[in-house]
């Protein structure tokens, strides 16, 4: 990675900003994992390992927490000169930030679809166990 990042000379100076905002994103995405996951551990500690629900939920949001920082190290290898992405660099970059914003977009669907703790109509606390049901 610092070979790549000595590499983007100039482009460090839009990537710098970029990559605060990512890391701020991550550590957004953790603390409202945690705080959900705190609430689930709260409530219902034995739904973790019964629920497919649970699962899913884990598994997105793990996905949320690390995807942009898997994106922080792939970005600067774009600009290395002796990689293969270097003449395509730009547009490479633009399908990278577009595949990205649509994952991020969908796993925000799939984290508010699969919290396994659903609040019934009389105010109880149930355990999902079917994903978006």
């Amino acid at each position: 990675m610092r070979a790549g990042l000595r590499g983007m000379g100039w482009n460090l100076l839009w990537f710098i900003p970029v990559a605060g905002g990512l890391l701020k994103l991550t550590v957004i995405e953790a603390t409202y994992a945690c705080g959900n996951g705190l609430i689930l551990l709260h409530h219902r500690p034995w739904a973790f390992p019964f629920s497919p629900s649970a699962g899913v939920w884990l598994a997105a949001n793990f996905v949320l927490v690390s995807a942009p920082i898997k994106v922080l190290f792939f970005v600067p290898g774009l600009f290395d000169r002796s990689g293969e992405f270097y003449s395509r660099r730009y547009r490479n970059l633009a399908w990278c930030a577009a595949v990205f914003v649509a994952l991020m977009m969908v796993l925000q669907v799939v984290d508010w679809g699969s919290f396994p703790l659903v609040r019934g109509p009389g105010g109880s606390l149930y355990v999902r166990m079917i994903p978006f049901l």
